[in-house]
């Protein structure tokens, strides 16, 4: 499981990817060129990074590459100056290296590409990189979607069932009839099968952030509770539960997940997670 995020503290996606972690408490750091200086002036204090001994942002690039477990680099198309450069240093100290380009990819496969990757390398430590905002103006939000679109998965894919079978969960071999039929039954199952840590993540997360789970949590609600077609009294349930006139399977795991949290508000919400 992911532990720490790290880069070089530029604008653009570096910036992205430590306000990111800031923001969902999840330790940050990296090393900066000697002075603190970026694009848009001087690093500010809250950004945890250290400073080198000499202004070279070739050697603060390096660095990172060589201090984390894995590099991401997220841009539009192919890399080019610092980006370039990071995925040189990335090949010659024989790191793990993904690089997402946004002009083939959509952020939704992204995410779950970027969290495939971290858990087939095992990356504790990831080191992001990508273009500034000078050269890329849409980087930032774009970077900062999908990173916490990441977090999220990493943090609630960790702890969910196999996707394949469960001692506890209906899956492919277990037929129609076994399937939840009400939200409030395939809440308490989900919640029965999440970890302490999961719960309470989950709890303490803001309610317009809940739609970041749904490819994590909310793809596992979809293929195990029959929600393409197969249970029609739970979708029945859940537009009743939504108030709407029709619903499909991402609406319905939509308005699980929001019971699930609605639920662990009551029991988990003051348990800090870090």
């Amino acid at each position: 499981m992911l532990k720490k995020i790290i880069s070089g503290g530029q604008t653009g996606v570096d910036r992205a990817a430590l306000d990111v972690a800031i923001k969902l408490a999840i330790p940050h750091g990296g090393w900066i060129a000697k002075g603190r200086k970026t694009e848009d002036g001087v690093l500010h204090e809250k950004y945890k990074l250290q400073e080198m001994a000499t202004a070279s942002s070739d050697k603060r690039t390096e660095e990172n590459v060589i201090e984390s477990d894995g590099t991401l680099i997220i841009s539009h198309g192919e890399l080019t100056g610092g980006s370039a450069l990071t995925q040189n240093f990335a090949e010659k100290h024989e790191k793990p290296l993904l690089h997402i380009d946004l002009n083939s990819v959509a952020p939704f496969k992204a995410a779950n590409e970027i969290n495939s990757w971290l858990l087939s390398h095992d990356i504790k430590v990831v080191n992001v990189a990508g273009p500034r905002a000078s050269k890329d103006p849409d980087i930032y939000m774009l970077a900062s979607d999908i990173l916490e679109a990441v977090l999220y998965l990493n943090i609630m894919g960790t702890g969910m069932p196999d996707s394949t079978r469960s001692p506890n969960m209906p899956g492919d071999k277990t037929g129609s009839n076994e399937l939840p039929k009400t939200v409030e039954k395939a809440v308490d199952i989900i919640i029965s099968e999440l970890s302490l840590k999961d719960k309470s993540t989950l709890a303490n997360m803001r309610t317009e952030n809940l739609s970041d789970l749904q490819i994590s949590l909310g793809e596992f609600i979809r293929n195990h509770f029959g929600l393409w077609g197969e249970n029609a009294e739970l979708l029945e349930s859940c537009r009743i539960a939504s108030g709407g006139k029709n619903i499909d399977a991402e609406r319905a795991s939509l308005v699980i997940i929001k019971e699930i949290w609605e639920k662990l508000q009551k029991t988990h919400k003051l348990r800090v997670v870090k």
